[in-house]
């Protein structure tokens, strides 16, 4: 028999299976199924109940059926429903059943959008690009030459 955890509500989870994501990501998925109040509150989750979320995530993946009718479930839907049961004590499914979108520049993820993305950007202004150095194949794959 394989082992297994339990979520807050005591069901089973297969051992070594756990989806993770951010409290910014989380809220973004909840913002976009049409639960803008739970996506206030899930910016304010501390890391113990952050991980409930994610056990619940598990359980929601692992045992939601697909809709008949309407989009799949998709990751960002079965975050938003573990989110719910969580936030709420109750299951439901989200208010919306297809994604909303919103502008860049308004998005949850203000954290990590302030950090460079390359190493170009990272690099001081002063500093010059790195000097990568000639390639020379080695000796013994060089041709004979008598």
């Amino acid at each position: 028999m394989l082992p297994y955890v339990r979520d807050c509500l005591g069901r089973k989870l297969p051992d070594g299976v756990l989806i993770t994501f951010r409290r910014d990501v989380l809220a973004e998925s909840l913002w976009e199924y049409g639960e803008v109040a739970l996506a206030e509150r899930a910016l304010h989750l501390n890391d113990a109940e952050l991980y409930e979320v994610e056990l619940l995530t598990v359980w929601h993946h692992l045992n939601d059926v697909e809709p008949d009718a309407g989009p799949k479930l998709q990751n960002g839907r079965v975050m938003a429903r573990a989110a719910i049961e969580f936030l709420e004590g109750q299951p439901r499914d989200t208010t919306r059943q297809r994604r909303r979108t919103r502008p860049n520049d308004e998005r949850y993820d203000t954290i990590w959008a302030s950090r460079p993305n390359s190493a170009e950007e990272q690099r001081a202004p002063h500093e010059p690009p790195p000097q990568r150095a000639a390639h020379r194949r080695p000796r013994r794959w060089q041709r004979y030459k008598p």
